[in-house]
Parts: structure tokens; sequence; C-alpha cells
């Protein structure tokens, strides 16, 4: 890509004072970059030409001559192009009258200014970098850098100046800045040049060029940093984006070392860190956007996928840069393993006095401004740097159970960011694959978002740097095609990079045999990148089986698994273990416990595994996959991961319960519960071999949770049985709130012990057993065919359907707005006849549609509709009986004359030949479909007859009234048995059964009874309701009977074995919340206990019949 540089150097002003040295400034720095910057052109100005020759001059440069130069360099010059922007002279911040804020300026040679006291508040032909900012947006320069060697620059590069004006560069390009000094300083000349490009041209030179002959901003800066250090000048920086390359030397030839060294620099699976930096290559360019991000930012994410080199990237090569500098501390890096906070109280003991580490540790654990307060008491001016490697172990590790811990543990960390000028920073470095947990903290998020450094996949480049540059360091060769099939077989998967070095390890020792020459016969014979792992894990594996024999393959086994954290879906990840919970595996033979220890030290020493600890007598020892890369790259071991993963999920969560249980002095508030007690309840079994040696304590463990559950569960059993025994006390004064009670019961039971049991299903039955009212009257029951659903005809002018459970199945439609109704329902469902007060007789669907209308003379008393539904015969109080006949859209109207009194029921015998009615003149008679009256009046009633029927074959009637008893008839008007009495008072409905072998009727006091032909009372009666019973059905397949009164309830009788009980708690749980769905006390309430009962039945009720139904 093409370079361009305009180099400023103003020395001669009008309204200023005149400088010595920006001229020399600009032509050394200008000279500098076309020598070694690969530039196209670096423009000067003010220009000076000695014949075809160009020097900045020492003449005047304008603000008008500036800008042009500016505009035509950004605009024109370095369109698609790197560019380079050096200014020497003076700088000027203005301040604003009205907001008091600075607006910075590079003063010309013409520049005028205003000054209030000590401060600038107005200028002339200065160069705006507002303006230069709104000058980089229209332009089309892929980076730029800017170097200001000017008094007070650094009131030009404050983080909200340059927010405002240099926020172009924080999109799509690259930037970097420095400035001489901070804002209030003097930028001081030197003897030759100003201090500031003085120290710029030393960071310039060639000895501060890397192995490949660049030399980057992030490297000139920390020269001129320690250059300018005690000067009384600071100078400062920012930059957004890649790494930028300032000028280029030839590169270092590789020279083979002179001295050997057999110290192997590669680092088989381990990451390498601050001891092996010298050997760490291929990363250069994301160690230096790392080191850019934490310059501008206090929280820096770093992420990749497993084997990406991110603990590399941070401990071999940001670590040792920042140590260079001599301005930071670095504290030991931790993991959050399965305890955070802990870890994280741990890290400051090293640099905190005892006294102080006691008020730290309570502050970290509560505390609102901890971190503020820590970081108050750190010692010395330094910047201090926490690193948290591996932080995807907060949500791999860390238990369910440490939620709280691990929710404060990040709340600390992403805190650091809410502090201005805070003097710690931190670092963490995740797998990639974890990104979607860190999604429910959103403090994370963002930081994620906004400052993250994601590992690039490694170039051919970085290969070919990881491969050689170890090995000429010390004295190694590659031999021939050795490089090209290595590159050729790891490609440019990054997932690569940790196989790649346990190959190269894997050769070291071959080579160091074979005149120090890593060969590729002896790379083929490991089995390349892809088997070399494998190859060698095997042959320690079969090392071991030769020992140890089956013992040696099981503890192998079962040491791996152990290191392992079984995630879901394959997706696991490695955990450390200390060292005394694996030899615990051995059991407590001594044999056993000798072969444990032997396998164990071959695996490390064959770096397979790794260990640790016992820096300090309170450290643990710890053993730990030596990288995540075996997991996979170990083919015995991806096998060994399928095998009972579950299981070994649930060991993992056992394991770290029984940690805190005991971690908490064995307090009894952490021992198992809920699910986990009840997963390990099925699988002990399962489960103990899996388990370390020390089973006594796991099972004393498990037998302690069982038996508080236990525990746990008769207090709670206790307090819900209560509850069912208070919604029964409720039920006669308060039946409403005694439904929602029961419900609340059932949901509590389920929460709190995951099922309901005895005797809460009893009581609670009890409660369902009473039906609930209405509010009102119910006139009129009917079956519909198929005996699965009821209807209902309510005093409100209401119509109902309900289920057997006795629950409304949609809210009851109005068919009148009068007080007195009555209805009939025709013996194919297909229709309500509803009739009242006002003479009008209506035909309704089951959907609540009006389908057909009657305007009777006067008011109508009784109805009934023929089984084809093309009659319907209505009494009045006018004592006529009409008879209605369908005809296409109308009906024609027969009235039928006899009766005395008024007219009180009518009836169609199941034909439709026969009607039968009755009335307060104590008669009963009989008609046919014609209105022919047939025979005489039937007499016996001493009182008004308030009821008749017909039997199902048409040859009996039966009829009942106010004299208590009930009348079977002949059709000849004969009574065929004695009348049928209780001591019930009035009787207001009868019906037979659809065999025609049983009569029901209801009464004043709220009974039914059964009878059979012959006049016998079948069974004891069926007592419920509290007053009249107005209407009883029998179902069409003879299993129930269905009465409603004036009590509001509708009831369901079985009137043999067919009742079914609904002891089950789901079944009492949908009849409680069905029987509630449509009444008003739970519909159209916003009580809280409405509310609550409305939501336990949607979760467990209503959402399921809603997923069933497809709505």
């Amino acid at each position: 890509m093409k370079r361009y540089a305009l180099v400023v150097g103003i020395a001669q002003y009008d309204n200023l004072k005149n400088l010595t040295k920006p001229t020399l400034d600009a032509e050394a720095v200008a000279q500098v970059l076309e020598k070694h910057g690969n530039f196209q052109e670096v423009k000067r100005l003010p220009e000076n030409w000695i014949g075809d020759c160009c020097e900045v001059g020492s003449t005047k440069l304008t603000g008008e001559e500036l800008t042009e130069g500016l505009r035509q360099f950004l605009l024109e010059q370095a369109v698609n192009s790197e560019a380079l922007i050096y200014f020497s002279g003076h700088g000027i911040a203005v301040v604003d009258r009205l907001s008091k804020q600075q607006e910075g300026f590079l003063a010309t040679s013409d520049c005028k200014i205003t000054e209030k006291g000590k401060q600038i508040i107005g200028q002339q032909n200065g160069i705006s970098l507002r303006g230069l900012n709104n000058l980089v947006l229209e332009s089309q320069a892929s980076s730029l850098v800017v170097l200001l060697d000017c008094c007070h620059a650094g009131s030009l590069l404050q983080k909200d100046l340059v927010t405002q004006t240099l926020a172009a560069f924080s999109y799509q390009r690259d930037y970097y800045s420095m400035a001489a000094c901070r804002a209030g300083e003097q930028a001081w000349q030197g003897k030759k040049y100003s201090v500031f490009t003085a120290a710029l041209l030393k960071g310039l030179a060639e000895e501060n060029a890397g192995s490949d002959g660049q030399v980057s901003c992030d490297r000139v800066f920390a020269i001129i940093d320690e250059e300018l250090r005690h000067s009384g000048q600071e100078p400062i920086r920012l930059g957004w984006g890649r790494p930028v390359t300032l000028v280029q030397y030839p590169p270092e030839s590789p020279q083979p070392s002179k001295v050997v060294s057999e110290e192997c620099p590669y680092q088989g699976l381990r990451y390498f860190d601050e001891s092996r930096a010298q050997f760490f290559f291929g990363r250069r360019k994301v160690v230096e956007t790392l080191k850019q991000k934490l310059d501008q930012g206090v929280f820096v994410p770093v992420i990749g996928t497993s084997g990406s080199g991110k603990s590399s990237v941070v401990q071999a090569g940001l670590i040792p840069w920042l140590k260079r500098e001599g301005t930071w501390q670095v504290l030991e890096p931790i993991l959050p393993s399965i305890d955070p906070l802990t870890r994280l109280k741990q890290v400051f003991d090293s640099v905190l006095e005892p006294e102080e580490l006691v008020q730290v540790y309570e502050q970290l654990e509560n505390a609102p401004d901890a971190l503020e307060a820590v970081i108050s008491q750190l010692p010395s001016s330094k910047r201090f740097l926490l690193v948290v490697d591996q932080f995807e172990e907060v949500f791999t590790l860390c238990p369910e159970g440490k939620k709280k811990e691990r929710d404060r543990f990040i709340q600390l960390l992403t805190q650091v960011t809410e502090f201005p000028n805070s003097r710690l920073s931190v670092i963490i470095t995740m797998r990639a694959d974890f990104l979607d947990a860190c999604l429910k903290y959103q403090s994370l998020t963002q930081l994620i978002q906004q400052q993250a450094v994601y590992m690039p996949p490694l170039t051919k480049e970085d290969f070919k740097e990881i491969i050689v540059k170890p090995a000429e360091l010390q004295g190694y060769s590659l031999g021939e095609g050795l490089l090209e099939v290595l590159l050729k077989d790891v490609g440019e998967e990054s997932e690569y990079l940790p196989l790649l070095e346990f190959t190269l390890t894997e050769l070291w020792q071959p080579a160091t045999e074979q005149e120090h020459r890593l060969t590729l016969a002896q790379y083929q014979k490991l089995g390349e990148v892809s088997g070399a792992l494998d190859g060698r894990a095997e042959e320690i594996y079969l090392e071991i089986d030769n020992k140890f024999g089956k013992q040696g393959q099981e503890l192998v086994k079962r040491l791996c698994l152990s290191l392992l954290r079984t995630g879901l879906e394959m997706k696991d990840t490695r955990q450390r273990q200390p060292k005394a919970e694996l030899l615990a595996l051995a059991g407590e033979q001594p044999e056993a416990q000798k072969v444990i220890i032997k396998v164990l030290e071959q695996l490390i020493k064959g770096r397979l595994l790794v260990s640790g600890g016992k820096s300090s007598e309170l450290e643990e020892a710890w053993v730990d996959l030596s990288h995540e890369a075996l997991i996979k790259g170990w083919k015995r071991f991806a096998k060994w991961r399928e095998e009972d993963r579950d299981l070994r999920r649930l060991v993992d969560r056992v394991k770290n319960a029984h940690r805190d249980w005991l971690g908490h002095d064995k307090d009894e508030q952490y021992l198992m519960m809920g699910g986990l007690l009840t997963e390990v309840r099925e699988n002990w079994k399962k489960l103990e071999p899996y388990l370390p040696s020390v089973k006594e304590s796991y099972q004393k463990f498990y037998q302690q949770s069982y038996a508080n559950e236990q525990k746990t569960k008769q207090a709670i059993q206790g307090s819900i049985e209560e509850k069912a025994q208070g919604s029964v006390y409720l039920l006669p004064t308060n039946p409403v709130k005694s439904l929602v009670l029961a419900i609340e019961t059932i949901d509590l039971s389920l929460k709190r012990l995951g099922n309901v049991t005895e005797p809460v299903p009893s009581l609670l039955q009890k409660v369902l057993d009473e039906p609930l009212s209405i509010g009102c009257s119910i006139k009129f029951v009917a079956f519909t065919q198929d005996s699965k659903c009821i209807v209902s005809g309510h005093e409100n002018g209401t119509i109902g359907l309900w289920n057997l459970q006795g629950n409304l199945l949609n809210e009851p439609f109005k068919v009148s707005q009068d007080s007195f109704n009555i209805f009939a329902f025709s013996p194919d469902s297909h229709c309500i006849v509803s009739g009242s007060d006002n003479g009008v007789v209506s035909l309704w669907n089951l959907q609540g549609q009006k389908i057909g209308q009657i305007v009777a003379p006067s008011a109508v008393s009784c109805l009934d509709i023929s089984s084809d539904g093309q009659w319907i015969v209505s009494g009045s109080k006018d004592k006529i009986v009409r008879l209605w006949q369908k005809n296409q859209d109308d009906w024609i109207c027969k009235p039928l004359n006899g009766h005395t009194g008024a007219v009180r029921s009518v009836a169609f015998s199941s034909d439709g030949r026969h009607i039968a009615s009755g009335g307060r003149d104590r008669r009963v008679r009989l008609w046919d479909i014609q209105g022919k009256q047939i025979g005489q009046p039937f007499q016996g009633h001493r009182y008004d007859v308030n009821t008749v029927a017909i039997s199902g074959d048409g040859k009996i009637i039966a009829s009942a009234g106010n004299d208590h008893t009930v009348r079977l008839w002949n059709l000849q008007g004969e009574q065929i048995c004695e009348p049928l009495q209780g001591d019930d008072g009035a009787i207001y409905s009868v019906a037979f059964s659809p065999s025609g072998e049983y009569i029901a009727s209801g009464a004043t006091n709220g009974t039914i009874r059964r009878w059979n032909l012959q006049g016998e009372e079948i069974g004891d009666p069926f007592r419920g309701h509290e007053k009249i019973v107005y209407s009883v059905a029998f179902s069409p397949d003879g299993n129930y009977i269905v009465s409603g009164g004036k009590d509001g309830t509708l009831r369901l009788w079985p009137t043999g074995s067919s009742f079914v009980s609904k002891n089950d708690h789901k079944t009492l749980l949908k009849v409680a919340c069905n029987r509630l769905r449509y009444h008003p006390a739970l519909k159209n309430s916003e009580k809280e206990e409405a509310k609550a009962a409305r939501e336990i039945c949607h979760k467990y009720i209503w959402s399921q019949e809603e997923v069933e139904s497809g709505e």
C-alpha cells in the first residue's frame, strides 16, 4: 500500500514567540521517513528548494497555506493510502466562553490569540482539530499517524477532545497519535532538537527494529517515554485499530547460534509464560493490539478458540513488555476455579499488609464500592495489572450453588471501568465458545463489545516464526522439506497450534541425537501433527499397561476423566483437581496407593498431565491436563469421554456440592436438596465407583442430605396439610376462596415437595365434591346426546355449558334480560329453547348464537321441544297450552285449551306423537300432535302439578307437585302404582332414565330420590343442595343424574359404579382450575389471590390445553 507523509515545522510567528528548533526537527524527521519509511513522498511545509532538493524552510507558513496543504494531502494524495502528519511548532488550547470546554488548534505563523487572564479565549488563522476531523471524515486514507511536538500538546489529546475531534478513527481505520507533553506543560527544546523530537528520532533508529526490521508506533513511544522520564514533560498517546509501522529496516538474517543449547524451546501442551518469553513467536501483532487496548481502557478481554494462544499472548507477550516499561506492577495471574472470589482476594496478599488484607477481604465480600477502596490502598504510584486466565472457569467450575459468588466476582472485575484514572487494569482470557454465557451479564457484555481482542487465525508467516525461530535461537536447524510439510499440515488453523508445539517438542530429543537437526523422517515416524499427540499418549498408556496391567489402565482412565469437566453436547473442559483427591482413587490398600503414585508420575513425566501448587503451606498441590488439545487429540480419551456422560456430569455436581459443604463447616444449609438429591438417590449405586475412596465423607454427605430433606419435607408437609384443612374449613362460608386455597395448596406442594401426597388429596377432594354456586338459581339442566356435557339455564337469563367435572366450558351467554326464565333442550343437542315473562320464545345453538324466535301472546311458564326439532310446546299462565309447528322460517301456533289453571309443565314423548301437560288445576292432560286431548284429565294430585315427564317408550307418564308425591300413569290415565312419596316437601322436577325403568325426582328441601316403576325407592337419597331442586335429568348413557337448584349449584350424581375418584393431584388441580375458569370470582377479580390462582392454573393446566388444542 502506498504511503505519504506531510512534515510541518513552523519557527516564525507574527504574534507568538519565535522558535529555534521546529525547522531542524521537521527536516530530521523528514529525512528518516524518506530513507526508511517506504514513503512515496514526504511533503515538507514550509518548503525551501535548493536546486532539485527540498528541505523544511525557516520561512513563515500561514493558516491559509497550511489549510490548503492539509486538504491537498488528505483529500487527494492520501486516498486509499497510509498517511503520516508531523507538526513542530506552537499549539494552543482555546477555552469556549459558554461551555468552558477546550478546543485544540495548531498555531500558524499568522495566528492571533485573544487572552483573558491565563486562558486563551479566541484565535484567528489557527488550524482547528475539529476542522481536521471533518477533513479526515471526507478523506479516504486507510490509516493516519499524527505526531505533535508543540507546547500544550496534551490539551489536544485529552480523551474528551480526541473523542470529539478524532472520532473518525474509531471506525474502520487505524490511528495513532503522540503528543510531546500533557496539557499545561511546556515542550522543551534540547541542544540540537526539541526534547520530544530527539527522543522520536532515537526511537526511529534501526536498533529499535524488531527481527522483521519494523519499528512500530508502540515501540517508538516506549523509547520516547523512557527518554523523557524526569524531563519535566510527559508524552502521551492514543490509538485505535491495528498496529502501525513507522519505518522499515532490512529484517535480520537468521543466524544459527554459534552456541548450541539443548534446552527444548517448545512448550508441548503448556502455554508460554514470562520465563519462556524469549521463545514466544508468531503473535507480535496481537500483542501490540492488546497493548493498545490496555492503553485505551482498563478492562480487556482476550477471546479465542481453545489452543489459539490466549494465555501465551498475555503472559509471554504483554507482561514482559509492561515490565520493561517499568511503570507497571503485574499481580500474580489467577484462574477462577471453583471459588473465584477467594482467588480474587488472595491476589492482593503479595502487595498489601496483613492488617490491610482483613479489611480488603471484607470489602470484596459485600461492599458496594469495594474495588475503589482496594485500589486506593495499592502501594506505590505504579499501575497494577490483574490477569484472570481461563475466565470460562467461572461458568464451568464454579458450581450453581455459588452463583452469588460468581456474580460478585464478575461485578468486581467489571467495576474497574467505573473509576476515572484507575490504577488497576484487568485482562481476562476466555474461550470463544463461552461468549453466550457472558450475555447474562450486561456490564461484561458491553465491555466485550467495546474492548475485546480476538485471536485471529495464524498465517503461514506466523507458523513459520513459531517453528523456525525457537530452534535457531538454540542453534538447531530444520532438515530439508520439514518446514514445508509442517506448514502444509497445519494450514492456517489456530487449533493446530498446541498439536504443533507438542510435535516439535517430541522432535527435539531425536534432533539432539542427530546433529541438532529436526528432520522430516523423524516427523513422519511420529505420525505427523495429527498423530503425534495420539501416538505419544498411546505409548505412555501401553507402558503403564505393561507395568501395571488392567489396574494401570483403569487408573489412567479414571485419572483423565477426573480431570475433565463434562459439559453438554461434548463441550468438555479440563478441571484441576487436588492431588490428594486423585491419589484417593486407589482406595486404602497400600499396594494400590503405590501404583497410582507411579502412574501419576509417569503421566506427568510424559507431559500429558501437569502438576503445581505447594508454593506455600497454605496452597494445595494440584494436577491438571496439560492442555485441552489432549481431550480431542488422544483418540482413546475421546472414546472415554463418550461413556456415561450424564452420570459424570452428575458426579461433577456432587463433588462441587460436597466441596461446598465441607468449605462451610458442614453447615446443613449446604447439603444437597431438590432435583440434585433426587438424581443422586436414583443413581447412588452407579455414582459410588466414580467418587474418591474417601467414600465415607460422601456417604455421610448423602445420608445427611437425605435425612435433612425428610425433615424439611415433614415440616413442609405439615404446613401444606394445614393449608388444605383450611380450604375445607372455608367451604361452608366461602366456597370460592376455599377453591382458590385448594389451587394454591396443590401448587405449593408441587413446588416444595415435587408431588401431592395424602391426606392432602382427600382433604381437597371434599372441597371439589362441593359444587360452586354460579350466583343465581339454575332452573334447567340437560345432558348433550353424547353424555359428555351438560346444558344449564339460569334465572339471570344466561345459559351455560359444563363438563362432567362440574366446570363451565365457556362463559355463560345471555339470552334474556327478564328475571323469570324457562328453558328446554332438544334431544339431538342442536338447539336450546328459552322463554320468559315477555312471551318471547328464542332458539339458540350451543355457541350462543340465536337461530330463531317465537312471540307468544302471553308469558311463557314452561317449554319443551320435540326430538326432531320441528315442534315446540309451551304453557302459560293464561291456562293455554300452545303447540308451535315449524314452517320454513316461521312457526304456526295451535292453542290447546282444557286446563282451568295456569299451565306449569309440558313434555313431548320421545317419538313426538304425544304431549303431557300439568298445572295449577291439579290435573295432568295428554294430547296428540294434532292438539286433540286424549281421554279424560288424569286426576289424583291434591295440589298443583309442578312437573310432568313421559318415558322413553311413551307408555308411562310421571307427574309430581305440591302434594309431595310422584305419580305414575299409563296412557289411559290410570295410576300404575301407589303414589311415590318421601318427606321432602313439594317436588319440582321428575325425569325418566333412558331405559324407562327408573325415575328421579327433585324436591323443595334439596333432596333427589330414585324410584323404580313399582314405586320402590332405590338406594339412599342424594343430598347436597341447600335449597329447592328445580331440575333433574339422566345422562343418555344412564350413568349420571344431574341436578340444578335455587342454591346456584349444579351437581352430578353417579347412578351406579360409574363414578371415578379424582384423588390424583393433576385431576384435582384440573377440576379446581376449570371450575373457576369462567367464574366471576376468578375471571374478573384483580385481587392478588385471584391473580395468583390464575397464574397457577395457566402454568399447570390451561397452557397445556392450549398446546394440545393448537391455540
